[in-house]
């Protein structure tokens, strides 16, 4: 089904399938998204920092916006880091983790900032398949929002999703 009704997604929370032909996606988040903390971006266009380890990754957007300490943010994520089995990664820097490790931490960066939305721009189905498989063992509801290009569409045959199109948004 298709409609245009990007705010009501804002307003009504579903998964969807947002499909683009002339928004870049990082910019569309940048512009539109960024101040909003109940929708967070997973996306190899927002990379986790070298210099910092995963809990640091994960916990540095509370430690700044909500001045907790390390420990105060680690605690809140702690369930969740044990439900991804991803306890023995958080003292590991971005260049020693695996593919699925980094999607899963970029997963626990939005759910440590209260996000309850998850916009991707992963066109891989392993990449999809991992973040899908995540969003279920981390036994919290997100909402998965899929950006895409209109030739990008069929890779997500497989999804149920509403799917809104954004074509012609101005930013």
């Amino acid at each position: 089904m298709s409609e245009p009704g990007f705010l009501r997604l804002l307003e009504n929370k579903e998964d969807a399938i947002l499909i683009t032909d002339k928004i870049k996606v990082s910019d569309f988040v940048l512009n539109v998204l960024l101040d909003n903390r109940s929708v967070c971006y997973v996306s190899d266009s927002f990379p986790l920092l070298s210099n910092l380890n995963v809990i640091e990754n994960i916990t540095l957007s509370n430690m700044f916006h909500e001045n907790e300490t390390l420990q105060q943010a680690a605690a809140k994520v702690t369930p969740f880091i044990e439900n991804l089995g991803m306890q023995d990664a958080i003292l590991k820097r971005k260049e020693s983790l695996s593919r699925e490790e980094i999607i899963r931490t970029c997963l626990l960066r939005a759910v440590s900032r209260g996000s309850d939305v998850i916009i991707t721009d992963f066109a891989k189905a392993g990449d999809l398949n991992i973040l899908k498989d995540s969003l279920v063992k981390i036994n919290k509801r997100l909402f998965l929002w899929i950006m895409c290009l209109e030739e990008e569409l069929g890779n997500y045959n497989d999804f149920a999703f509403k799917t809104v199109r954004l074509a012609g948004y101005k930013l």
